[in-house]
């Protein structure tokens, strides 16, 4: 019975929040492709089809703009790249057929590639590239950190008069921020206090805290609240782990297009040359050399 209560009480929790997803999936799905287009023409194209219906126009320079409009807002939502005219888009896809690029490598080279010149690549700024990536690199490392410190049990402290920074867990054990240091309540109970790397006034500060009845709790309490703020922290920076990733994707595929392009003109010059240039065996072969002139003219040796 209690486990058929909690699918109940789950399910009534649950149905609000999937109505709710449900009624806002139109309007996120418009705001996607508004986004994605840059033009509110698709959502108002579906508006004047609720209101004027499907009627078809008669009029052909009209029917010929639409038909033009919806091909450029089509191309723009399936690949996400902002193609201004239908001349941009069948330059464009007929430089990817010839050159043996995918539009979806041309969207990730994002501004080096210019749209309205296809093959006009700008080359990345070298040391832009290399703060980039230290960038991603310090932010991935501090999003990591993050994530992985909230799997730390053990409470974050710092005394007020000497700032001592230490680790408290529930097994009543206090460490040292880095490790080097540790007493225990065990270590408060024996008539004479052991070194333990803590001042003394730090060692009986801590075995003051050991006695408080609320230790467990205030431990708990603590963790709970570290671990929140690791997620937020984490997520801060995962944000613009996100944002800085993006500028060096396009960095790399920029950089990797010029190099499939570069390595493509070569081979389509050494064909050139192939078809172009005479073989040297033929050429000896048709050229006559001067000696075999005298011997085929009889009249001339005499």
């Amino acid at each position: 019975m209690e486990y058929i209560d909690y699918v109940n009480q789950a399910s009534k929790l649950i149905s609000p929040l999937t109505a709710i997803f449900l009624g806002a999936l139109p309007v996120l799905a418009i705001l996607f492709v508004v986004l994605r287009t840059q033009s509110y023409h698709i959502p108002l194209t579906l508006l004047w089809r609720i209101v004027g219906g499907k009627k078809e126009i008669n009029d052909k320079l009209l029917a010929d703009f639409l038909d033009e409009r919806n091909a450029i807002m089509k191309f723009r939502t399936l690949t996400g790249l902002k193609i201004r005219t239908k001349q941009e888009m069948l330059t464009l896809i007929q430089w990817a057929a010839k050159h043996n690029e995918d539009i979806d490598d041309v969207k990730r080279c994002g501004h080096y590639f210019k749209l309205s010149e296809p093959g006009n690549i700008t080359s990345p700024n070298r040391l832009g590239s290399i703060a980039l990536l230290l960038a991603v690199l310090v932010l991935g490392i501090l999003t990591a950190s993050g994530v992985a410190s909230t799997g730390i049990d053990d409470g974050l402290y710092a005394t007020t008069e000497s700032k001592t920074w230490f680790f408290a867990s529930s097994q009543k054990t206090i460490t040292g921020l880095w490790g080097k240091n540790k007493i225990s309540e065990s270590d408060c109970a024996k008539a004479s206090l052991p070194a333990t790397g803590f001042s003394p006034d730090d060692a009986q500060i801590f075995c003051k805290f050991f006695k408080q009845t609320n230790y467990p709790k205030a431990i708990s309490d603590t963790v709970s609240k570290q671990r929140m703020l690791l997620l937020f922290l984490s997520a801060y920076t995962g944000f613009f782990l996100f944002l800085t990733v993006q500028p060096l994707r396009r960095c790399v595929s920029a950089k990797e297009m010029i190099r499939r392009q570069k390595a493509l003109q070569a081979k389509q010059e050494e064909r050139g040359q192939l078809t172009t240039e005479p073989l040297p065996a033929a050429a000896e072969m048709t050229a006559p050399s001067p000696a075999s002139h005298k011997q085929a003219d009889p009249v001339a040796s005499e």
